[in-house]
Order: C-alpha cells, then sequence, then structure tokens
C-alpha cells in the first residue's frame, strides 16, 4: 500500500507514540529505541501501521505496546527485534468496545522479556487479548516471567520458535471474548526449555474461567515439543463441548529440537548456525577475446516446496553458497548477501513485500491471501538488483512456476536499456554491454507468475565480485 507518512532512520531514547488517525497509513522502519523509562513504541486508534526492521531494548516498560484505551486496525509488526523489556515483549490489550482485528506479528526476535516479573501479574514474550490475530515465524528466546506466547481470543500462531519460557511456551485462557472467526489454530510452531516455574506444558489451554467466551474451535497441530508434559488441554474444554483437536504433535530431545531450530533459521542467538559451503576462489575458466584481469561467473536461486516450508538454495559458481528455510513469510534481501543479490517488490510504483509459500515466490500486497502472495499480479513487480557496481549482468534466466505472460526490463544506471515480453516456464533476458538492474511483471497474465528459482550470468574483474 502506499503509505502517507514515514517514520525512519531514527534513533530514540523515549516513547514513539502512534495516537489518533493522523497516524493512519504510516511507515516505522530503521528505527532504533532504546533506554526507555516506559514502553518503547505504543498505538492506539490507528488503522494500517506497519512497523518493519524496528529494534527495540532496554526498555522498563513493553516493548510494544496497542493501548486497550483506543483500537487498532492491520497493525503489522514484522522482521524487527526486542531485546531486554521490564514487562511484556509485544502486548494488544482489549477492552469493552477496544480491540485490535488484524494484528500480525511475523518474522520478529523476541528475547529477555518480562524481567520486571512478580509486580502485578505475569509477563509475557506476545500478550495478545485482541482477536483474528497472526503471530507466525517470530523466535522467542527467555521470556523470564510468564509464556512466550499467551493469546486469549481467537487468531493463528504457527510456524515460531521457543527457547526459554518460565511458564508455558504457548497458553490459550479465554479470559476474552472469542473473535469473529470463533477458532484459535497453533501449529507447526518448536518449543525448547519451557515450564521452568512449574507444572506447565510446552503448549497449554488452560482451565475456562467462569463466565468466559471461548472460541468454539481449538486446532494444535504438527508441533514439535522437547517437554515431558507436550500439550496440556484442560477438562473444561470436554466438559464444555468445546472441539479441541491435537494431531501430529511430536516430543523429541532439546538437542534435536534446537537442531530443527537451527536448520530452519539459520542460527538464532545462542544457537550456532550450520556449516556454510563456500568454494575458497571462484570457478574461473578462461574467456577469450577479453582481457585477462576480466572473468567470467555465474549465481543461482532455487526454491523447492518441502511440506509446508519451502527450502532456499544459493549458489556460486554451481557451488553451494547457503540453503535456508521459510514458512509464509517473506524473504529478507539481508538473506541473499551470500550471492550479492537484492530482490525486492513494488505494486503501482510503491514498495510492497516478497511473500513465499510452497516453493514459490511473489509478491504480498496487503490483503492478499497466501496463494495470491506467493504471485506476481496486476501492478506488481519483483525487482532484482544483482549488483553494486553497474554493467556486470550479462544475462538472466527466471525459472517460473506458472505458464503465463511476464515483461522482463533491464536497467543499467537507472535507464531502461531494453524490454522483452515472454513467455513460458523459463524465460530470459540479455545484453552484452551488462545491466545492473531487471524488473519482472506479470504482464497481460489474468493468473499470475510465480518466481521459483533464477540463475545470472555475469562478468567481473580481479577488483570486483558480484
Amino acid at each position: 500500500m502506499a503509505y502517507t507518512r514515514i517514520v525512519e532512520n531514527l534513533v530514540l531514547t523515549s516513547t514513539l507514540r502512534l495516537e489518533g488517525p493522523e497516524w493512519d497509513n504510516t511507515l516505522v522502519r530503521n528505527v532504533t529505541i532504546k533506554d526507555v523509562k516506559g514502553d518503547g513504541l505504543m498505538l492506539r486508534n490507528v488503522s494500517n501501521v506497519r512497523i518493519e526492521n524496528v529494534t527495540i531494548e532496554n526498555v522498563s516498560g513493553t516493548g510494544i505496546k496497542l493501548s486497550k484505551t483506543g483500537s487498532t486496525r492491520n497493525v503489522e509488526i514484522v522482521d524487527s527485534t526486542i531485546n531486554g523489556t521490564g514487562r511484556d515483549g509485544i502486548n494488544s490489550g482489549e477492552a469493552t468496545g477496544v480491540d485490535h482485528v488484524g494484528l500480525k506479528i511475523i518474522g520478529n526476535t523476541i528475547s529477555n522479556t518480562g524481567l520486571d516479573g512478580g509486580s502485578s501479574g505475569l509477563l509475557h514474550g506476545i500478550y495478545l487479548q485482541s482477536s483474528e490475530f497472526l503471530v507466525e515465524d517470530n523466535i522467542l528466546i527467555n521470556s523470564h516471567d510468564g509464556n512466550a506466547i499467551s493469546v486469549r481470543s481467537s487468531g493463528i500462531v504457527r510456524g515460531n520458535h521457543i527457547d526459554g519460557a518460565y511458564k508455558s511456551g504457548i497458553a490459550y485462557y479465554a479470559d476474552h471474548p472469542a473473535g469473529a472467526s470463533n477458532k484459535l489454530v497453533i501449529e507447526e510452531n518448536v518449543v525448547v526449555d519451557a515450564g521452568k516455574g512449574g507444572a506447565r506444558g510446552d503448549i497449554n489451554l488452560l482451565n475456562l474461567p467462569g463466565g468466559s467466551d471461548p472460541v468454539d474451535t481449538i486446532i494444535v497441530r504438527n508441533n514439535t515439543l522437547s517437554g515431558e508434559k507436550g500439550v496440556v488441554i484442560d477438562a473444561d474444554y470436554a466438559a464444555k463441548k468445546i472441539a479441541t483437536t491435537s494431531t501430529g504433535n511430536v516430543t523429541v530431545s532439546e538437542a534435536e529440537a534446537r537442531r530443527i531450530m537451527d536448520q530452519d533459521d539459520q542460527g538464532p542467538a545462542g544457537a550456532s548456525p550450520p556449516e556454510t559451503v563456500r568454494p575458497s576462489e571462484p570457478s574461473q575458466p578462461d574467456v577469450p577475446n577479453q582481457p585477462d584481469d576480466v572473468q567470467e561467473g555465474r549465481v543461482g536461486l532455487s526454491l523447492s516446496g518441502v511440506g509446508t516450508r519451502t527450502k532456499v538454495e544459493m549458489t556460486r559458481d554451481d557451488v553451494l553458497a547457503e540453503t535456508m528455510s521459510a514458512a509464509r513469510q517473506k524473504i529478507a534481501a539481508a538473506n541473499l548477501d551470500e550471492i550479492d543479490v537484492r530482490i525486492t517488490a513494488t505494486k503501482n510504483g510503491a514498495a510492497a513485500s516478497l511473500g513465499i509459500d510452497s516453493g514459490r515466490l511473489g509478491v504480498a500486497s496487503a490483503g492478499e491471501t497466501s496463494a495470491d502472495a506467493s504471485q506476481i499480479l496486476g501492478s506488481e513487480s519483483m525487482v532484482f538488483d544483482f549488483s553494486k557496481q553497474p554493467g556486470e549482468v550479462v544475462d538472466v534466466t527466471i525459472d517460473l512456476l506458472l505458464q503465463g505472460t511476464a515483461v522482463l526490463t533491464g536497467y543499467r544506471d537507472g535507464v531502461a536499456i531494453g524490454t522483452q515480453t515472454v513467455r513460458g516456464t523459463s524465460v530470459s533476458f540479455s545484453d552484452d554491454e551488462g545491466f545492473d538492474r531487471l524488473v519482472l511483471s506479470a504482464g497481460t497474465s489474468k493468473t499470475g507468475i510465480s518466481v521459483t528459482g533464477f540463475e545470472a550470468e555475469y562478468r567481473y574483474d580481479d577488483s570486483y565480485l558480484i
């Protein structure tokens, strides 16, 4: 979406407050908030706010707080870091007439929360009283007082990695009303070292308080756990005939659970990343009719669906340079540093996010379904930046999962040097003079296209490698 206000590139030592409709359609990115007596960031009475790549550390209150004195709608907290909070890492409150519908918390690292525990009730890594939330692909480390993730209404908790919680890894307590879906799904999470402070399971459906309005349906499936108790469901749920299913959950050793985390995340804090295979020197064949210091090379990216996750392999000169795993999230450009390729997305000329799902890469615009988010549709484009120095890349082949018409435009120094309209599952763009950027759009395709990989041929001299 096109934001009407952008807050970026700041270092703050006081609470950042977004209060009132004048802050609707705001993007907060690349902001550091530290050493605050109080909350790090507070939102109230706002809609369509995205918090991206924000660092919050050493705050006496809550890292990010959605106030229970004013509703919000469609707030996204993505790719951010919260470390060292006196109270909760993220808190969304609910009261009569106040809710925070559509809250998305995706791809964040939240550590060392609840440091002032014991002062007033339990304090959690993520504490959500609001409804219809999505908590996905976050890393939570050392929730010192309460649960790593504590939810009180309907929503989805998926693909999170939890290492260290005083109470439960994930807990549901029905002291706030259910939302419109009336469903809670807890799936594909990994939990290690939970229940330090007492008899709690890795995942707990806690007792139903009197007069509560619990969700109608609860699904707990395909989670990887390491505690003795695993999934604990209070007897109240059967007594009140709440449809509760627990399937596909497995219990492994803590060492195995951490190995799974490392494999998926390429090393969260406190863990050693898996070994990366890199060539000592790029393979550099002789190139006729060029100066001795000019060589040729090749980088590649491939995506494949592995269960509900996507495996990403990066190669340099046909040698594996890096692997990673992702689940229904975007691939951050920083993750492709091993092959020095940056991939970004636009819609109607404004910045958008990259979406990945089941081995497909696309553009994730606001409001899209998971399937749409892994396609390029309509006015969406995917942008490949191949080098910091122009004039190096001479040929790119892009693999597409779906057949359709695609438009490829190459750029050098910000100037378009050629456009091709192509069709098929493998499309290419070439220019002997070299280009530094390629833009891929869906053209006239009504069904959309998805990227599953690419290979770029490039030239470099001894003073520069792409």
